[in-house]
């Protein structure tokens, strides 16, 4: 048996969407108190995101926040080891998304590293307080360092640049 720690959603921010719960409202409201409703509509991540709190318990939900990167996404892309994907800085932690998925919070950082800052990418490994393995995100482009750096700076995170 495989165990799944996160659940990755992508969605189109304007679809809407609209549920009826397939309970009696006494059912309902016996089961699951004043949180859940009949018929649930809105946007598509918030009705999901209400069925997950409520049906199956799923409290913690993160979504990106205010980051973007020079292209204007909340993510840039980039390499774990062979693995590519995506680098989502969020408010206070950071994912990484592809098999496996990476989630670290600010707060478990001893510091962050840049290098190769010269060339037309660069890297960045996270080196955690505990004694756990760095991980480096390979191959950012160049256009994102300084928006990192100002990403890092705000969270508070420490931060070096090593260059051969």
């Amino acid at each position: 048996m495989t165990l799944h720690y996160f659940i990755a959603m992508n969605f189109e921010l304007e679809r809407e969407a609209k549920v009826k719960i397939n309970l009696t409202p006494d059912e309902i409201k016996t089961k699951y108190g004043e949180n859940l409703k009949p018929d649930i509509e809105g946007k598509l991540y918030d009705v999901l995101s209400n069925l997950f709190n409520n049906l199956v318990g799923i409290k913690k939900i993160i979504v990106p926040g205010e980051f973007k990167s020079h292209r204007g996404s909340k993510a840039i892309s980039c390499s774990v080891k062979a693995a590519e994907g995506y680098f989502f800085p969020l408010k206070s932690s950071l994912v990484f998304i592809h098999k496996p998925v990476i989630y670290i919070r600010h707060s478990e950082l001893k510091h962050v590293e840049f290098s190769r800052t010269g060339a037309r990418t660069f890297d960045l490994t996270l080196t955690k307080l505990k004694d756990e393995p760095n991980v480096t995100f390979l191959s950012i482009e160049r256009d994102e360092h300084s928006i990192l750096v100002e990403y890092l700076k705000a969270a508070g995170v420490k931060m070096r640049t090593v260059d051969e």
